[in-house]
Protein backbone atom coordinates (compact mmCIF):
# COMPACT_ATOMS: atom_id res chain seq x y z
CA UNK A 1 0.00 0.00 0.00
CA UNK A 2 3.05 2.25 -0.61
CA UNK A 3 1.53 3.54 -3.65
CA UNK A 4 -0.65 7.27 -4.28
CA UNK A 5 -4.20 5.23 -4.57
CA UNK A 6 -3.41 2.55 -1.68
CA UNK A 7 -4.63 4.89 0.91
CA UNK A 8 -7.37 7.94 0.81
CA UNK A 9 -6.39 10.50 3.64
CA UNK A 10 -4.11 8.85 4.45
CA UNK A 11 -6.37 5.68 5.79
CA UNK A 12 -5.76 2.90 4.26
CA UNK A 13 -8.74 1.66 1.97
CA UNK A 14 -9.83 -1.64 3.57
CA UNK A 15 -10.50 0.46 6.77
CA UNK A 16 -12.80 2.43 4.66
CA UNK A 17 -14.57 -0.15 3.31
CA UNK A 18 -14.94 -2.13 6.49
CA UNK A 19 -16.31 1.09 7.92
CA UNK A 20 -18.63 1.15 4.84
CA UNK A 21 -19.61 -2.11 5.17
CA UNK A 22 -20.41 -1.99 8.89
CA UNK A 23 -22.40 1.27 8.53
CA UNK A 24 -24.39 -0.74 5.41
CA UNK A 25 -25.04 -3.60 7.80
CA UNK A 26 -26.25 -1.23 10.90
CA UNK A 27 -28.83 0.28 8.43
CA UNK A 28 -30.17 -2.87 7.04
CA UNK A 29 -31.11 -3.93 10.15
CA UNK A 30 -32.31 -1.21 11.79
CA UNK A 31 -34.80 -0.86 8.66
CA UNK A 32 -35.36 -4.48 9.54
CA UNK A 33 -36.37 -4.44 12.65
CA UNK A 34 -38.15 -1.33 11.57
CA UNK A 35 -36.62 1.36 13.64
CA UNK A 36 -35.82 3.74 10.26
CA UNK A 37 -39.52 3.46 8.73
CA UNK A 38 -41.07 4.15 11.98
CA UNK A 39 -39.23 6.92 12.77
CA UNK A 40 -39.67 8.62 9.70
CA UNK A 41 -43.18 7.91 9.05
CA UNK A 42 -43.34 10.02 12.57
CA UNK A 43 -42.21 13.14 10.60
CA UNK A 44 -44.38 12.77 8.13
Amino acid sequence: MSSTQGGLFDVPNMLLGLGAFAAVTALGIAARQGNITNALMRRG
